[in-house]
């Protein structure tokens, strides 16, 4: 499993710019990558996301969106849709995205580059798939894997070539939250697959 370890003072600088952009590090911090830019067919969709960050926080946890230059504009949307969602990596600053992440107790995300750092710095993470195979392509250390199991998959396109995007969007945001909610109540040392 490839790992980072960041240094003390790096930590240490991820850990104030979480501060001084609203976080509370004092309960759990879940991390949400909703973007991806291999294409839209491994978006889970953005509405979902929303939802999922709007129960993490009545259930009490603090969320951070992790976004690059390429998908601020849909972070930003995001941000805004949950009245306001602080955000790191949106400059481009991939050290301090890696800083801000290593304090979060997990991270959500479609398949993309975030899973592979969050499992470089063993945080816990809950990885959505679709048009890819985990069997095939997901990384030593992802903690969760969800995903359908469809005719279709996998087919390894941008776009969903039968346009219905099943294997994302039947991913049910219940799922998703149990998985992630749940990684406090048992340590889980391998992928988990979840299939519906």
């Amino acid at each position: 499993i490839p790992t980072i370890k960041l240094p003390a003072a790096v930590r240490e600088h991820g850990r104030k710019r979480l501060l001084e952009i609203g976080l509370h590090l004092d309960r759990p911090v879940f991390g949400i990558h909703a973007g991806g830019l291999y294409g839209r067919a491994k978006h889970w969709g953005d509405e979902r996301y929303v939802d999922t960050i709007k129960r993490l926080r009545l259930e009490g946890f603090d969320v951070v969106l992790l976004t690059s230059p390429g998908e601020r504009m849909q972070a930003e949307r995001i941000a805004t849709t949950c009245n306001g969602v602080p955000m790191v990596g949106h400059d481009g600053d991939v050290l301090e995205l890696a800083a801000a992440m290593s304090h979060c107790a997990a991270v959500i995300t479609n398949d993309s580059g975030p899973l592979h750092v969050a499992a470089a710095l063993a945080v816990p993470s809950v990885s959505i798939f679709g048009p890819t195979d985990p069997e095939r392509t997901v990384i030593p250390g992802a903690t969760r894997v969800i995903r359908q199991r469809l005719g279709c998959q996998p087919c390894y396109q941008r776009e969903c070539p039968l346009g219905h995007h099943r294997c994302m969007a039947d991913v049910s945001v219940d799922e998703v939250l149990g998985a992630a909610v749940g990684l406090f109540a048992a340590a889980e040392p391998d992928v988990e697959q979840v299939s519906t």
